[in-house]
């Protein structure tokens, strides 16, 4: 869109809806205003909190119901309503198994039939809890968030920050929305701003790739909940400024390398990037009206009828990550629980781990990989054994650095329309754990 060559060529009405509207936004977001709570994070846990006392039937229906639509559209195809067909669509086999699986976990934890081992509390239970939680905090996320992308907020933040985010990542600047979106939430939050933008031409396929799987870090509310679990809550700012140093550290590489170094520079529409789109601008005294033109004129043509459409996709994507969540983790915690294969994967680690000289390495290197299928995991697994606080400390911050996790943000990414496959999220969850490894031992050797 071509911008106005001055904001006085806007109307007031214009000027005052993309203030107002964005400010809302930002609000909603990024302010606690509410018992020193953001809203968002607020009004998610009121949900929340009213409907705890039937959590395992709300995230159980909820998954039977996509399996129940999804045979729906197996039978009927192109004839199934048009809702139900978008919805399930780009489904395959493996996406219906796990939905599938998702209902039976579900019917099991909610009605306890089944093994003990499904139906123990630290690994069903668990899994349904966590998928019930992520359904609100998705749901609310995605229908507030046109105040951030659709008024002119985003427009504005990322013009002011493109010579930055350029140069240090190949990003436009608005992706620096996406980080604090997941920050003050949940990763899937951030996964569904990327993808949603990357559908609305502001990113290439290259950009939302390199952007969902660099800057969808766990919340703060995750981070103190990892230290708490832990045993070592003291360590929650030591472990929440190098998580956030090491996460935009390991970006400037893993961008520039396979796999996403192959990415296509095409938006979603087909176009092709130009040099001239992809080049760096610099700090200049009119970068500010710049920026204010770039918001005003997004906001000119938006409305609040969006609101609709955005809840609605956003209880549909919500769902499929209430699937996910359910069978995804239950599979993941009965693995780490009863088998050896984590131990298996973590062995090749064990060189570098001594050759960064932590202590007890035997115990914390199949921690160092546990975190591919849930972020929590390498945490639970080492607590209670005795190991150093430094090398607590270590595998808090690295599982927090991963950011790919079956449970919510990886799964997040399949299920978005960013060209991103399982391949492509194994090698980067192992290509950023590689290069996390020195970099958090560093810290952790400064510290201690």
């Amino acid at each position: 869109m071509e911008l106005k060559n001055s904001r006085s060529s806007y109307n007031s009405a214009t000027i005052i809806k993309a203030i107002l509207l964005s400010a809302i936004g930002v609000i909603f977001f990024f302010v606690p205003v509410i018992d020193n709570t953001i809203p968002m994070v607020y009004l998610s846990g009121l949900l929340i909190g009213i409907l705890k006392p039937f959590e395992y039937q709300i995230a159980t229906y909820y998954s039977v119901l996509l399996f129940a639509t999804s045979m729906v559209y197996k039978v009927m195809g192109d004839n199934a309503p048009a809702l139900i067909k978008k919805h399930h669509e780009k489904d395959n086999p493996v996406t219906v198994g796990l939905y599938f699986l998702a209902a039976l976990f579900g019917l099991m934890v909610t009605y306890n039939f089944g093994p003990s081992q499904i139906l123990d509390g630290d690994v069903g239970g668990l899994s349904v809890h966590v998928a019930f939680t992520t359904i609100f905090r998705l749901i609310v996320a995605g229908a507030f968030v046109i105040f951030l992308t659709e008024f002119g907020f985003i427009d504005f933040l990322g013009t002011l920050l493109e010579p930055i985010m350029r140069r240090a990542y190949k990003i436009p600047g608005y992706s620096a929305i996406d980080a604090l979106a997941s920050f003050v939430s949940v990763p899937a939050v951030g996964v569904y701003i990327t993808n949603s933008l990357y559908k609305d031409g502001k990113y290439t396929a290259k950009e939302a790739c390199s952007i969902t799987t660099n800057f969808s870090v766990c919340s703060i509310a995750f981070f103190a909940l990892m230290v708490s679990v832990g045993e070592v809550d003291e360590l929650f700012p030591h472990v929440l400024i190098t998580s956030l140093i090491v996460t935009f550290l390991i970006a400037i590489i893993t961008i520039r390398i396979p796999p996403l170094s192959k990415k296509k520079n095409e938006f979603f529409d087909g176009r092709v990037q130009t040099e001239e789109q992809r080049s760096s601008s610099r700090y200049s005294w009119g970068i500010f009206k710049k920026a204010t033109d770039a918001g005003i004129s997004k906001a000119e043509n938006t409305d609040l009828g969006m609101f609709k459409s955005n809840l609605i996709d956003s209880v549909m994507f919500s769902q499929k990550i209430c699937s996910y969540v359910i069978s995804v983790a239950v599979l993941a915690l009965l693995l780490a629980e009863y088998t050896p294969i984590f131990d298996y994967m973590g062995m090749p680690f064990v060189p570098l781990l001594n050759l960064v000289q932590l202590p007890n390495v035997d115990i914390i290197a199949p921690a160092a990989v546990i975190g591919i299928s849930e972020i929590l995991l390498p945490v639970l697994i080492i607590t209670g054994k005795g190991v150093a606080t430094i090398s607590m400390f270590f595998i808090i911050v690295l599982s927090s650095v991963q950011i790919i996790f079956f449970t919510e943000s990886a799964n997040a990414m399949l299920e978005s329309d960013m060209p991103l496959s399982l391949i492509d999220l194994v090698a980067i969850f192992f290509v950023r754990t590689i290069i996390a490894i020195p970099l958090v031992a560093i810290a952790a050797h400064i510290l201690f």
